[in-house]
């Protein structure tokens, strides 16, 4: 991540009902950019465009919104990858014992 001034680190930021909908507004632009470009969206490759994004962001609102979007994407990712490494492991555990007789 990104290092930051403790005031703008999403972990130390109180979210008002104003930022997570400007986080949702800033999601939906980087979900439309990915559809105008023909990219595939996935958790990453919205990661990756929220990034991007960041780089033209001179606001500190829209800052903390990106910086909030961010993390609760990267969130997202990680509940994903674990839920499918979990499942990778269950089947996997249930095959070895479904050939043990």
């Amino acid at each position: 991540m990104i290092d930051l001034p403790i005031d703008l680190n999403p972990d130390h930021i109180m979210h008002s009902d104003q930022e997570e909908k400007l986080a949702e507004i800033i999601i939906g632009e980087a979900v439309i950019e990915l559809l105008d470009t023909g990219a595939a969206i996935s958790w990453r490759t919205l990661l990756d465009r929220l990034h991007k994004m960041m780089k033209n962001i001179t606001d500190e609102k829209h800052l903390r919104a990106a910086l909030y979007a961010i993390d609760n994407i990267s969130r997202e990712l990680q509940i994903t990858v674990a839920e499918k490494s979990d499942a990778a492991a269950g089947i996997e555990s249930y095959s070895a014992e479904d050939n043990v007789h």
